[in-house]
């Protein structure tokens, strides 16, 4: 099992749940997280490799490709190209990205899925990347439906305390 995190914000790398997780799975072969989360998994156990990752780093678990990306909401931030059968599935997961870089035409393609947050960035920013990534799907995320139009700042992210059918 793995388990990757984009960067340390509590929405992301809260210990209590990752601990959680990894009780459930009975433990994990790879945890990786960018460099911000070492505070965040420095009390986790049933870890067998622990990684802080920079960008463009790559790992490999049974198969399975995991690149590490831009993703810009703090310094340290990852995103992530996950590949299975040998690249015939794709998916990548730019964590909660706020701004546009040419960075983002190096990510290698064909991408099937693109989990991508909404309302983090200007609108003609995301539509450049998501044209210079050009998935097959978007995966829309990190926004809360109930609080109307992500474009327009009604965005808002899912707190622990929010009802579960919510986050």
């Amino acid at each position: 099992d793995v388990i990757l995190v984009t960067h340390e914000h509590y929405d992301h790398c809260y210990p209590d749940t990752l601990q959680g997780c990894i009780n459930a799975s009975g433990g994990l072969d790879l945890l990786v997280g960018s460099r911000g989360c070492r505070r965040c998994f420095s009390g986790l156990t049933g870890v067998g490799r622990r990684v802080f990752a920079g960008r463009w780093e790559t790992y490999r678990v049974e198969g399975i490709s995991i690149e590490t990306v831009p993703s810009y909401e703090d310094s340290s931030d990852i995103g992530y190209v996950i590949r299975r059968n040998r690249g015939k599935l794709a998916l990548a997961h730019l964590g909660d990205n706020r701004r546009y870089t040419e960075e983002f035409k190096a990510i290698r393609g064909p991408i099937d899925y693109l989990f991508f947050s909404l309302g983090k960035m200007a609108l003609p920013d995301a539509v450049a990347l998501i044209r210079d990534i050009n998935p097959r799907y978007l995966v829309p995320m990190h926004y809360r439906p109930d609080k109307g139009d992500p474009w327009k700042g009604a965005y808002s992210f899912p707190s622990p305390d929010d009802p579960q059918r919510v986050i």
